[in-house]
């Protein structure tokens, strides 16, 4: 099965569903803790769309994302302005700062 790129995913659905960017590295530790946790958060909220995106093989989305420091996450509410997760995150912290 073919999977859309990142940027094709954001492209698509920016606007039309509240999304979750996890940027992440496989060397990288805290992200390596922290998939899971994004994973978990994933499975309690369908309706919140989460797209992985490797720093390493997505170079332009990491420049877009202005990305200084990884695990990151970026909260992008259909309505609003995306908002940063900086390091490691539980999942319910994640659920916290998103819906306040």
């Amino acid at each position: 099965m073919h999977q859309d790129s990142p940027s094709t995913q954001i492209a698509a659905l920016r606007g039309s569903k509240d999304l979750l960017l996890e940027f992440w590295a496989p060397w990288c530790e805290p992200c390596k803790r922290t998939m899971p946790e994004v994973d978990r958060f994933a499975a309690h909220n369908p309706d919140i769309t989460v797209i992985k995106v490797n720093v390493d093989t997505e170079r332009a989305l990491t420049t877009e994302w202005e990305v200084r420091t990884i695990p990151m996450m970026v909260y992008v509410p259909v309505d609003g302005a995306p908002r940063a997760i900086l390091g490691f995150t539980r999942a319910e912290d994640i659920e916290k700062k998103i819906r306040g």
